[in-house]
């Protein structure tokens, strides 16, 4: 989930602030999860996801078998 966080948020060219603001999530919740020390709950995964315009799916960092 951590590098799905952060490559989402720098292909949109923001900042944690700036997702921060748009997600109402702490910047360092956000700073937490981008260095894997901490998941989000769903409740701040959704935020997150809402935030970024993705699917929730799309945060988590889970490769397709097959």
């Amino acid at each position: 989930m951590r590098t799905a966080i952060r490559k989402l948020r720098m292909e949109q060219g923001l900042t944690q602030y700036q997702l921060a603001a748009l997600s109402n999530v702490p910047r360092i919740c956000i700073s937490r999860y981008e260095s894997g020390k901490y998941y989000p709950s769903m409740q701040n995964a959704v935020k997150l996801a809402k935030a970024l315009k993705v699917p929730v799916e799309a945060l988590l960092d889970v490769k397709k078998a097959g």
